[in-house]
């Protein structure tokens, strides 16, 4: 098969996200998880972090947050379940193991659920777009 016809066979995705590292490693992160109920494509946590991890462990860099502010309140959905509805201030810390170099990103993250996983919601969606906002 001619390189051209190899080509015109590669997936293309809808609101890539680019990763460039200085070793040359470039990747993208599509949109290919579908919400039913409001129906819109998304990426989720899952898939930017099994695509970063290898490309950060290559390149020795480390994250950590640390979740300045919190907020929290109860909501109800239109069926009448009560939802906790959290909205959290997350300042990640990517971190260079051979350097000791740091860059910050600070992001909101909002999550709702009904049990106990809303602060999860939120920091999850703070770190894809902390991200995002690094690469």
């Amino acid at each position: 098969m001619l390189l051209t016809e190899k080509l015109k066979k590669t997936p293309k995705w809808v609101g890539e996200l680019y990763l460039e590292f200085h070793r040359g490693t470039y990747t993208s992160i599509g949109k290919n998880k579908r919400n039913t109920i409001q129906g819109f494509n998304f990426r989720g946590i899952d898939d930017v972090m099994n695509t970063l991890h290898p490309l950060l462990a290559k390149a020795n860099i480390f994250i950590v947050p640390k979740v300045l502010e919190i907020q929290r309140e109860e909501r109800t959905n239109s069926k009448g379940t009560t939802l906790i509805y959290t909205l959290a201030k997350v300042e990640y810390t990517f971190t260079s193991t051979e350097d000791r170099s740091t860059v910050t990103a600070t992001v909101y993250g909002e999550g709702m659920d009904s049990g106990d996983k809303s602060l999860n919601k939120a920091m999850s969606i703070a770190m894809k777009y902390a991200c995002f906002q690094i690469f």
